[in-house]
Parts: structure tokens; C-alpha cells; sequence
């Protein structure tokens, strides 16, 4: 016994001093404890506001041990191809519009109208037709909005602390608390979202003939598969990047266009200018359309505040260093994770002058019609870079389009004050409203003396951020909400760049010069996406897609979805003309709402966008009497944005054997591995379908059938 306990002295010894010896490799951030980094010290919620406290201290670029060290900081030819930047994409979101305006105009009691619901399957239908060529009729959407409310959950506890221990310790995920909180109830969520996708997706490849034009995303992909030999583009690869377009490009802009609405009830006024731009620029006999946008620089300015004041997408995607290297003079070892919080650039920034105040003239030159590039290159919602986000295009398009859509037809005002207050996660979603129309904790510490030496050996090596706790790291400091809050008090305390540990170590970058040096300067070095849960329960199998996939992978993958897009309608009358079938199919919605004084604008919105991205994608539209499906997926993604960003999915991203713990597990990997499933299975239903109606022969109808069908047979996503 006596030897036993000599030899855990001994190892406990060692662990604590290389612990503190990795911590002095990293820029310095918090102070981490062995074991747990600084999940101590991470709030439950607001992460944001944290790790911009962090960044007051540390500076722009400082490390965080979550317990492991962050430093925070070929769809695209589809794109191209099919639509993106041409009419038919803009035809998909006008449908996708109008029949959300038709939904609108059906609501009985306009007094307390609700927009959320309408948003989310007008945009869904974007979405949705653009990759499957279909859209959900608003009274047939149930699957739909099963769908979003996994996605909505599961980004609400994807950065729970549980999760970050899981991540950084994968044997946690077999414990059977934090393995269910922290990793279990993702997968199970993530795995949701997979057999959505796989589902759709297989209903496409049933009906592509391989030969015919290309209806949506997995008809030019399928075409693509024929037409070139590389091996990366295959149906698994092809059903990943159908779910990273589904998840980035539907609860995005349904969230942007909600928050637009409630910015326009809070200031009636600003509200009023751009119904007169709109009116003196295109009138009332029709709808606004991307040949207007330059006309209207007015409109431009608050679309482009209200995405930079609401700060929605307060943290860019996980990036990894492929080697050593020095980010502005702080040195960062290979393999370290660094989270660019953008939304510390565009809170802080002094090119923002009264940074809280909501100005959309700041965009603008004393002229009122020149922009101030100055101002408008720190306002990066899309990030930077190679890896910034390949639907940037149809998302502008879809902001513009509806929105003023929406203000040309009808004046929104509030049933009381407006609470501008919103539900913390990977997306900062705005609470529900309507308008009149004329955590957890992690409970125990491991005291291990050798890897408390360890842990606070790793926090040396990272920039200096608030002081980590072994193995929960910063967690118990973050707040339960406004994360992005937090961080921003942080970068006032320890610079813009500053370590928060997660509880794995995670560098925070909160001003522009640190985010352009990760994301252009040095783009190869960290070009890298995290593998780790809850990112990699996004993806059925690892390196695939558009958001998750690396190296020659990812750019097959984007340079073939940007050549379908630019080939399908963007650049070119095609896309616009989808977008503009989605707004007259919302706005018909919109006027056969009888009860015009309390209308809910979430839903046509949302079925408006969905409808582009789906007919682009598959080659359909929902309709608004008939999107129940289209509606669950809405819902579950709506119940995986309000809780992926929870403690529970952080710890498990830390320790992934957390994910077998039975509260842990659920909370931080089962629920959202539930999610995400549903995900998944709607794609690959809505793939499948367009392969089995593709003939060959016939020019692609949308993106999933551009790319040729080089494999013996549809299979499945999963195989």
C-alpha cells in the first residue's frame, strides 16, 4: 500500500509540473487548475460577455483551458452554379415570400400577430427547396418543426460545460453524468438532424435521372459526382454538406430577420425611413428585388447595424494551428483551438463610435448614399477569410429580399415595449414577440496532484486570461446568459486576445487586427475545424461537408457547392427570381391574415427563406398550408441553437466519456445527438429522393443533382 501511495505522489508530482510547464507555452489568460483548466471559472451563460472581460485584461489573444487550451480568436461552385448571385435564387426566396405574406394575411387576430413561426418556414422553404427542391406547406410542416425544435435545443446546451470536459477528456463521455450531459443527449440530437437530412436526401436521388437539369443542391451535386472522379465527392460527403447548409443557412437568418423586425418596432422611425426609400425606389405594385439594392443605401445601413447591434453569432467556428506559430507576436503551439469572438469586434471596436447605440447612419457618408468602407470592413457577421461562410451570398440575398418585403407591405408595431433581451447559445435567438400588423455545474473536482501540475503547466503556454479551475476550467464564471457579454468585459481586463478554458483551453481573438491575422494572415495555419463534440456530432463521419471537412476535402467540397450555386442562379436573374417566388408566396400569406393589428411575422419569414434555401437545394417549395414537416425541422433546430452553447456540451467536449454520465450525458450529448439525427434523417430523405428522380440526361434542376451519381447505388449516409 505503502509503494501505491509513493508512486501517486510521484505521478501526481509530475502531472502538476508538466501541467504548468504546457499552460507557459500558450498566451496568458486565466489562471487554470489542473485537471479542470477553467471550467471553475466560465459562467452558464453569456459566455460572450466573459471572455470580453477576459480580453479587457489579457488583450485581444490570451488562452482558456476548457480543460484543454483555446485560443480564442465545393458547395461554393454548386452555389455559384445554381443560383447564388443570379435570379434563381432570388426566384426560390420571392416564392418562398409570398407564401409567407399569404400565411401573414390568414392570421385571425392581427392585434397579437406572431412572426417567428412565419420567418422560420419562409426561410426553412429557402433553405429547403434550394437543397431538396421542395417546400412545406405552412398547415403540412410538422416535420418540419420537429426538426427545428431539435436544431433550437441543441444549440441552447451545445456550450455547456459538460460538453468542454468532454472534449478535452473523451473517457468522460463514458461516466454516467457529464457522458450525458456533456456529450450522449448532443449525439443523440446531431444524429436526429442526420436522419432528417438522409431522408430528403435519398428522396432526391430517387427521383434524379442523373441526365436531366438540375432542380436543387443534391440533384447538381449527384451531376458533379458524374461528371468528376474524385473520390471526395460521394453521398456521404454530399448528404454533410446538404445538413451544413441546412444548419447554417436556415436558423441564421430566421434569427437575423426576427431581430430585424423587433429593431424596427423599437424605432418606429428608423422603421418609417426605410418604407420610404422603398417606396420612392420601387413603388408599391411590386416587390423590391436585388436590381434595388444599390438604390437603397438606407436599408443596406440597418441591415447591416441590426446584424452588428443584436451581435447574434457572438463566436466564428472553432479554428485549429496545423503547426507552432505566432499570432501578432503571441506564440501559439500546433494543435491549438482558437475561437474568434466577433462579437467583442463589433461591440468594442472604436471605428463604432457609441458602439451601443443603434445608428444605422454610421455606415454612412455625410452624402447618405456613400458606405464607410472603414466602418463596413470590422462589421463581419459572415467572418473572414477562407473559411467564411459559403452562404454569405443567398443569406444577403434572403436579409434584403424579405425583410423589405416585409416593410414595404406592412408597418409593425408593438404590443407594449419591446424586450430586446434574448436565449443564450450558439445563436443569440430573440425571445418570442408579437406585433399589431396595419446548468450545469460540474459537481466534482479530481484531486490529482500530478495533473493539477499538468493542467497549470498547459495555462502557462496559453495568453493569460481569468483563472481556470482544474478540469471545469472558466465554467462556473460563465453566466447563464449573454455569454458574449462576458467576453467582452473580459477583453477590457486581459486585451484582445485572451485564453478561456472551457474547460479545454480556447483563445478568444476580440478585435479586428487579431481576427484578420487568424482568418487572412495566417488563414493556412488555422484553416483547421475542431473534431471534437459537439462540432463533430454535426457529421455522421469525420472530414466531410462544407463547415466540418479539412484539407483537400473541404476544398472540393466548397469549390464544388460555389460552381452548383454560381451555375444554379448566383450571380445571375435565376436565384433572385427563387427569392423573389418565396416573397410573393409570403407576402400572398401575409395578406390573407385576417387580423391585421397583431400578426406573427416569424413563421412567413422563416417559411420564405427555407423555401430558397429547399429549392435550391432540392428543387421544391413548402407551401404554407402544407410545411408540417418542414415546420419540425424548424423546431429542433431552434431546441439545438438555445442549448448548444450550454456547460454540459462543453464538458463533454472536454471529456468525452461525460457523455455516459446520465445527467451530463443527456443534457451535453444525447439531447443534441437526438437533434442532430433529425438533422441528418431529413437530409438524406430529401438526397435520396432527388437521386432516385434524377435521369442523367435531363441539365440538373438544383444543387444536389449537379453533381453526377458515380457510386453503384444511393446506400445510406450512415453506411
Amino acid at each position: 500500500m505503502s509503494l501505491l501511495i509513493i508512486a501517486f505522489i510521484v505521478i501526481t508530482v509530475i502531472y502538476v509540473l508538466h501541467f504548468y510547464w504546457r499552460v507557459r507555452q500558450y498566451p496568458k489568460g486565466p489562471f487554470p487548475l489542473p485537471v479542470i483548466g477553467n471550467l471553475h471559472q466560465i459562467p452558464d451563460g453569456n459566455l460572450e460577455m466573459w471572455f470580453d472581460d477576459l480580453s479587457k485584461i489579457y488583450g485581444p489573444c490570451y488562452t482558456v483551458w476548457s480543460p484543454l487550451p483555446c485560443v480564442r480568436r465545393t458547395s461554393l461552385k454548386i452555389l455559384r452554379d445554381f443560383g447564388m448571385g443570379r435570379n434563381l435564387m432570388e426566384e426560390q426566396i420571392v416564392k418562398s415570400i409570398q407564401e409567407m405574406m399569404v400565411q401573414l394575411e390568414k392570421s385571425v387576430d392581427k392585434k397579437r400577430a406572431e412572426i417567428f413561426w412565419p420567418i422560420q418556414l419562409c426561410v426553412g422553404n429557402v433553405i429547403n427547396e434550394f437543397l431538396f427542391g421542395f417546400h412545406y406547406k405552412y398547415d403540412d410542416c410538422d416535420r418540419f418543426k420537429k426538426f427545428v425544435g431539435v436544431v433550437d435545443h441543441h444549440l441552447r446546451i451545445l456550450l455547456g460545460k459538460c460538453s468542454l470536459c468532454v472534449s478535452a477528456f473523451l473517457w468522460l463521455r463514458h461516466l454516467p453524468i457529464i457522458g450525458e450531459l456533456g456529450y450522449h443527449r448532443i449525439k443523440r440530437n446531431i444524429i436526429t438532424y442526420q436522419s432528417f437530412i438522409e431522408e430528403e436526401v435519398e428522396k432526391q436521388v430517387e427521383k434524379y435521372d442523373g441526365s436531366s437539369e438540375p432542380e436543387n443542391f443534391v440533384h447538381a451535386y449527384l451531376q458533379q459526382m458524374k461528371q468528376s472522379a474524385h473520390p471526395g465527392l460521394d453521398m456521404k460527403n454530399l448528404c454533410a454538406c446538404a445538413l451544413d447548409f441546412w444548419m447554417a443557412g436556415m436558423e441564421t437568418t430566421s434569427n437575423a430577420l426576427r431581430w430585424h423586425i423587433a429593431y424596427m418596432m423599437k424605432y418606429p422611425e428608423i422603421q418609417d425611413k426605410i418604407r420610404k426609400e422603398i417606396f420612392d425606389i420601387v413603388g408599391t405594385s411590386r416587390l423590391p428585388s436585388m436590381s434595388d439594392k444599390p438604390s437603397m443605401p438606407y436599408t443596406q445601413a440597418v441591415i447591416h447595424e441590426v446584424q452588428r447591434h443584436s451581435n447574434m453569432v457572438p463566436f466564428l467556428g472553432t479554428h485549429q494551428s496545423t503547426h507552432d506559430t505566432e499570432l501578432l507576436g503571441v506564440k501559439i503551439p500546433a494543435g491549438t483551438n482558437v475561437l474568434a469572438q466577433t462579437w467583442s469586434v463589433m461591440r468594442n471596436d472604436t471605428i463604432f463610435t457609441n458602439q451601443l447605440s443603434f445608428n444605422p447612419d454610421r455606415y454612412l457618408l455625410s452624402d447618405g448614399k456613400t458606405f464607410d468602407k472603414a466602418v463596413l470592413e470590422k462589421t463581419i457577421p459572415f467572418s473572414l477569410g477562407k473559411r467564411s461562410c459559403v452562404g454569405e451570398g443567398l443569406a444577403r440575398m434572403e436579409l434584403f429580399l424579405i425583410f423589405t418585403a416585409l416593410i414595404q407591405k406592412y408597418e409593425f408595431v408593438a404590443n407594449g415595449p419591446v424586450d430586446m433581451s434574448y436565449n443564450f447559445g450558439a445563436v443569440l435567438t430573440i425571445k418570442p414577440y408579437t406585433f399589431k400588423m396595419s446548468v450545469l455545474i460540474v459537481s466534482f473536482l479530481v484531486f490529482i496532484t500530478a495533473y493539477i501540475v499538468h493542467f497549470y503547466w498547459k495555462v502557462s503556454k496559453y495568453p493569460k486570461g481569468p483563472f481556470p479551475l482544474p478540469f471545469v476550467g472558466n465554467l462556473l464564471q460563465f453566466p447563464a446568459e449573454n455569454i458574449q457579454l462576458y467576453i467582452d468585459d473580459l477583453s477590457k481586463t486581459y486585451g484582445p486576445c485572451f485564453t478561456i478554458w472551457t474547460p479545454l483551453p480556447s483563445v478568444v481573438v476580440t478585435d479586428y487586427e487579431h481576427v484578420k491575422e487568424v482568418f487572412v494572415t495566417q488563414s493556412e495555419t488555422f484553416t483547421y475545424r475542431s473534431h471534437l463534440p459537439p462540432e463533430a456530432l454535426l457529421q455522421p463521419h469525420v472530414n466531410t461537408g462544407v463547415l466540418l471537412a479539412d484539407g483537400d476535402n473541404w476544398r472540393i467540397q466548397r469549390r464544388t457547392s460555389l460552381k452548383i450555386l454560381r451555375d444554379f442562379g448566383l450571380g445571375r436573374n435565376l436565384m433572385e427570381e427563387q427569392v423573389m417566388r418565396s416573397v410573393h408566396e409570403m407576402l400572398s400569406q401575409l395578406e390573407s391574415i385576417a387580423d391585421k393589428k397583431n400578426v406573427d411575422m416569424f413563421w412567413p419569414i422563416q417559411l420564405c427563406v427555407g423555401n430558397v434555401i429547399n429549392e435550391s437545394l432540392f428543387g421544391y417549395h413548402y407551401k404554407h398550408e402544407d410545411s408540417e414537416k418542414f415546420q419540425n425541422f424548424v423546431g429542433i433546430v431552434d431546441t439545438h441553437l438555445r442549448n448548444v452553447r450550454n456547460r454540459a456540451p462543453l464538458l463533454v467536449a472536454a471529456f468525452p466519456w461525460m457523455k455516459h454520465l446520465p445527467i451530463i450525458g443527456e443534457l451535453g450529448y444525447h439531447f443534441l445527438k437526438r437533434n442532430i439525427d433529425t438533422y441528418h434523417k431529413f437530409i438524406q430523405e430529401e438526397v435520396t429522393t432527388q437521386i432516385k428522380e434524377y435521369d442523367e440526361e435531363v441539365e440538373p434542376e438544383n444543387f444536389l443533382v449537379w453533381k453526377p451519381l458515380q457510386i453503384p447505388s444511393v446506400g445510406t449516409w450512415h453506411t
